[in-house]
């Protein structure tokens, strides 16, 4: 029945379109005229950057790591782990975390900001993903003890400043992961407002196999944070990863002072997922 309503729906656009003299498409700053029998790949919930590529970067980043997370978690030849860091309100958690239920897997969502916690909470109870997806009220960094969280709804991030906001407790995904009795972590996803850095290097990279890391890039914060592009690549060098981002660009020091949004972090000598 949707997909009969979907056909009558293009029809009826197809004649539209051949009365105004075409089909219109507004993309990267220019207005592109298409024959109304044009076969078009972009689909209505999908549609290419009206202004520059940069406009919609955070839609179309999210957009590809979605997709390529979940492609990932359902490619997993056994149950998955996944840890979840700046979880905010469980987007990623509740859906990932539906996949991951299916084949009796486990997510670790971590999230500072009181107000947002509650919300991942309540989405989880929601989805009736307790048993699935275990939440925890932390932020993490590389080392443990509490920091100020400057609170600002999606970007709400950790301050290294005394008048930033409250207090909330910060430790590191070594110390998380041995609490929670992790052997593994398949997929690592990290979203923390520039403090990128301080959370990898709390990881135990010598100890914890991890197959795939999903880490969205804000340069411009790094400074606030006290590092820069030398030592993002410096660990980037000592790990042996390179960094592709949704744009399939390589993304290498200098790293500039804008947002470059989600990457997946690759092993030299691995090729991109989906690739």
């Amino acid at each position: 029945m949707n997909e009969h309503l979907a056909s009558l729906g293009i029809k009826a656009l197809r004649v539209w379109w051949r009365l105004r003299g075409g089909r219109r498409i507004q993309a990267f700053g220019h207005t592109c005229w298409f024959s109304a029998d044009t076969e078009f790949p972009i689909r209505a919930a999908m549609q290419l950057p009206r202004k520059s590529w940069s406009a919609d970067i955070v839609c179309y980043g999210d957009a590809v790591q979605f997709h390529a997370a979940g492609r990932y978690l359902l490619e997993s030849p056994h149950p998955a782990v996944v840890i979840d860091v700046g979880a905010h309100h469980g987007i990623y958690a509740v859906i990932l975390g539906k996949l991951l239920a299916d084949r009796g897997g486990t997510l670790l969502a971590l999230e500072p900001n009181p107000e947002a916690y509650a919300v991942l909470k309540r989405n989880i109870q929601l989805n009736r993903l307790e048993g699935t997806v275990r939440c925890e009220p932390i932020a993490a960094w590389s080392e443990e003890g509490s920091l100020p969280l400057s609170i600002g709804n999606a970007e709400s991030h950790l301050s290294l400043t005394a008048r930033a906001g409250p207090m909330v407790e910060v430790s590191t995904l070594r110390s998380v992961i041995q609490r929670n009795g992790l052997q593994r972590v398949d997929l690592l996803l990290i979203d923390v407002e520039g403090a990128e850095l301080a959370v990898l290097a709390g990881f135990p990279w010598e100890c914890t196999p991890v197959g795939c890391v999903f880490c969205e890039l804000h340069p411009y914060a790094w400074q606030g944070f006290g590092y820069g592009d030398r030592a993002f690549q410096a660990f980037l060098d000592e790990h042996g990863y390179r960094c592709v981002d949704a744009y399939l660009r390589e993304q290498r020091a200098p790293f500039g002072n804008a947002y470059i949004g989600p990457t997946h972090l690759l092993k030299t000598g691995e090729s991109h997922h989906g690739t």
